[in-house]
């Protein structure tokens, strides 16, 4: 395939929004679960209101497509061509009645109708993604469609939008996707389990909808068996969906895939990584991006499908969210770039990308795909599995040892240190990893990076008795070399908020600013360097808060953030470590800080980043003794 036809398509969840709903959260994301690491969240990329619309009223449809746009945007902004929008089927359709949000072929498929139109706006192409079975609140035993009820709901929605401008064309034809077609394996999802393999009722749905004179491209997703070659004669093309697929086992399968089918096209797939508690998990190696484009690209592969933009309850989401930023983003706009021109695109900005995990579990639940044995002979002509050993049973339970992630990309080599160990980082490309030593601590893991001699303390991996139960194996990613989004201490207005037991005063010393104060013993004192900021000084999507600081504080105080986004109403407070006589400098995720003492009966359990007007440091306590006490700080920038 030629470079200049390549295409890159995604995968978006319908029913994970990133404001109403979705992920497990309420609206906004703004619920207790998102505190303190329990649950990721999609970024507020725009301004949120403060109560949710009434449910399916103007207002909240308005909404809705309102971040429809912004998510669409940077979907092309990273070289996708055509979004796949994942929605449910819903097998009590009605077409003789009116299409509303109840009464329709899937769930949110209005909203579908309005994302092409938004989508035609922009320059993109989208096209149906249809789920396996539905698994929701209207069906929560779980509802697997009949031969007749997937004719039924299939032919509806192409009605409704095939012959829109924005519908994916393949070949001429509008382009139908489907989510778990192959039942070699196991059919409790199949149409007609009395029907032959590998489809099991998929061959009578398409011959079904060609009766009735639709016109599609039909993808099936399908599984590497000593069959698999029949999808030739009953799909138009194929792929492979499987974001928890370790490295060996998407390059493997995927190249054998597609050169068994001598047919119809086979589209490859990547994913970040995946995460499923309880179930199993795959690490999201650097490496393994690279490896599966590198192996596209020399397959002469025509088309990418990224798994998935918002898929948070897997954790292979790539959106901007509280825990990955933006950092895959645009480590998948680089591959784009890459698999597109099918050369090594031009370094536009220098990047050292890290991922760890947020927590170590003593005890294991999930199953590792890491331990991922081949199944599959070189030798061609030979079988490639047998009935008794599927491809995708290749998880087993393991020690997970936690690991931090890298992947570099420079004009200029530099160096960087981790888990006590030195990388010399080249131009270009670069991507490892390392193992933590655990330490002593039973609590936590401390994570430090040095980069051409500045160090810099990462938040800590907690540890935690058991996975699932105390938390899953989520990864946080942050770009070292990140610049600043907002910086508090140069050109905003810096004063003191004193409590009335304490008086201080500042100092400038060049970029360094000192907070010095008096303190009153056996009297709660506070005392704090505080910066005013204009409204929206601080990005939408900003995630840390980044400071140096050094001091001694005497028994009793201990160092404090404090953000206010309106003065004395809505106040959130982080503690930090104590200083030193030394600098450290520190990265705090703003999703640590919790509504203040004064401030607990908050509904909204986290800081909104762009309603933040004053950002306060400094101390609090009661002190046992009179005296005086420092702070200095020579950095406070918040970082996306």
């Amino acid at each position: 395939m030629s470079a200049e036809k390549r295409q890159v398509w995604l995968v978006d969840l319908a029913f994970i929004d990133p404001v109403i709903g979705g992920g497990g959260s309420t609206f906004g994301h703004r619920n207790k679960m998102n505190s303190n690491d329990l649950r990721n969240f999609p970024l507020p990329l725009a301004q949120i209101p403060k109560s949710q619309p009434k449910k399916d009223s103007a207002e909240e449809r308005a909404l809705v497509n309102k971040f429809a746009r912004i998510h669409l945007e940077l979907m092309k902004k990273i070289g996708v061509d055509t979004v796949l929008y994942d929605m449910l089927p819903v097998p009590d359709y009605d077409p003789t009645k009116p299409l509303d949000s109840w009464n329709t072929p899937f769930a949110r498929f209005p909203l579908f109708l309005d994302r092409l139109k938004i989508a035609g706006e922009l320059g993109l192409k989208m096209a149906i993604f249809a789920d396996v079975a539905n698994l929701s609140s209207r069906y929560p035993k779980r509802r697997v469609l009949t031969v007749d009820e997937w004719i039924k709901v299939l032919d509806s929605a192409l009605k409704m939008s095939a012959n829109h401008s924005a519908y994916q064309q393949v070949n001429g034809l509008p382009l139908l996707v489907h989510f778990g077609t192959d039942s070699f394996y196991e059919n409790i999802d199949a149409p007609d389990k009395t029907a032959p393999l590998p489809d099991c009722g998929w061959r009578e749905i398409l011959a079904g909808l060609r009766k009735k004179e639709q016109r599609f491209y039909f993808v099936a997703d399908i599984r590497p068996s000593r069959i698999d070659w029949m999808w030739d004669d009953i799909a138009d093309g194929a792929y492979l969906f499987s974001p928890s697929g370790p490295t060996e086992f998407l390059v493997e399968y995927q190249r054998h895939t597609m050169k068994r089918l001598k047919k119809i096209p086979f589209f490859w797939s990547v994913s970040s990584g995946n995460m499923r508690e309880g179930k199993h998990y795959t690490q999201p190696d650097f490496g393994r991006i690279h490896a599966i484009y590198d192996a596209a690209i020399r397959a002469g592969v025509s088309t990418m499908i990224l798994t998935t933009w918002n898929d948070l309850n897997e954790d292979h989401d790539i959106w901007p969210s509280c825990n990955k930023g933006s950092e895959l983003l645009e480590i998948f706009r680089f591959y784009n770039r890459w698999f597109k021109s099918g050369r090594m695109p031009e370094i536009e900005e220098e990047k050292i990308v890290l991922a760890w995990p947020l927590r170590s579990p003593e005890k294991i639940t999930s199953f590792s795909g890491q331990l991922w044995s081949r199944l599959l002979p070189e030798s061609p002509g030979s079988k490639i599995i047998t009935e008794a050993a599927p491809p995708y049973n290749v998880y087993r339970k393991e020690q997970f040892y936690p690991r931090i992630f890298f992947w570099s990309l420079l004009k200029k080599p530099r160096t960087l240190e981790l888990c006590g160990r030195k990388y010399a980082l080249p131009v270009g490309v670069y991507f490892g990893s390392c193992v933590f030593d655990l330490g002593r601590n039973p609590k936590r893991i401390p994570v430090t990076a040095r980069v051409s001699g500045d160090t810099i303390e990462l938040p800590a991996i907690q540890r935690v008795p058991v996975e699932f139960k105390d938390g899953g194996l989520e990864h946080r990613y942050f770009d070292l070399l990140r610049k600043p989004a907002c910086n508090l201490l140069t050109g905003r207005r810096l004063d003191v908020a004193n409590a009335a037991a304490a008086k201080g005063k500042l100092l400038r010393d060049g970029k360094r600013v000192k907070l010095q104060f008096q303190l009153n013993p056996g009297k709660h004192n506070w005392v704090f360097l505080r910066s005013s900021l204009p409204e929206n000084a601080v990005p939408r999507d900003a995630r840390f808060v980044k400071i140096s600081y050094r001091g001694e504080l005497p028994s009793g105080l201990k160092a404090e953030m404090v953000f206010q986004q309106k003065p004395s109403d809505e106040s959130y407070v982080c503690t930090l470590p104590p200083p030193g006589r030394e600098f450290q400098t520190r990265l705090i995720p703003l999703n640590h800080f919790k509504p203040a003492s004064w401030n607990a009966g908050l509904k909204q359990r986290i800081p909104t980043p762009g309603e933040i007007r004053y950002v306060n440091f400094g101390a609090g306590g009661t002190p046992e003794r009179a005296g005086s006490a420092e702070l200095e700080v020579k950095e406070l920038v918040f970082l996306q």
